[in-house]
């Protein structure tokens, strides 16, 4: 015969896992390197490859001081737009 268990703690386990650590959170956008004002996404553009490779580029604007940047997610960089 199973053992009966009576306790008074009517609440549900918490079953839900700790949230990332702020040191783990990776930031929305990048940082203006001019002023350090968070960068705003002002278009991507995807090519569809046409010549045989597909190309991308979003193109970032900061709100601080207008500067705008330039993105290739291919390979990571950011260029300053003139």
């Amino acid at each position: 015969m199973p053992k009966l268990t009576t306790h008074t703690n009517l609440s549900s386990p918490d079953d839900r896992r700790p949230g990332p650590k702020p040191e783990d959170v990776v930031p929305r956008c990048r940082p203006c390197p001019r002023c350090y004002v968070p960068l705003v996404l002002e278009r991507q553009y995807r090519s569809h490859g046409l010549s045989g490779a597909e190309s991308a580029h979003e193109t970032y604007i900061c709100p601080a001081c207008d500067a705008r940047f330039q993105h290739n997610p291919a390979d990571g960089r950011f260029r300053e737009l003139t």
